[in-house]
């Protein structure tokens, strides 16, 4: 019985640690996604507000190869409602 349990509990730690890594993959090198923003943000011009145009600068992103998430904040489908 015990050897069992410990074997499940073994199995379900390879389980999360794999889980883990594979979702840690497909995240881009932070480093050349840093370069990447502050160069688009230089780039690109500046609002009513003085703050860069975002539709520039994600349009740039996206020519760099960073595509932005789909859904926004909160996943696919979008944040969770307030009650």
């Amino acid at each position: 019985m015990l050897k069992k349990i410990v074997c499940s509990a073994v199995f379900c730690v390879l389980m999360v640690s794999l889980a883990q890594a594979s979702v840690y993959e497909q995240r881009p090198d932070r480093d050349a996604f840093e370069a990447a923003l502050k160069s688009c943000m230089e780039e690109a011009g500046k609002d009513e507000q003085g703050h860069p145009d975002r539709k520039a600068v994600d349009a740039c992103m996206e020519n760099k190869g960073f595509k932005k998430p789909e859904g926004g904040p909160g996943g696919p489908g979008g944040p969770p409602p307030r009650d």
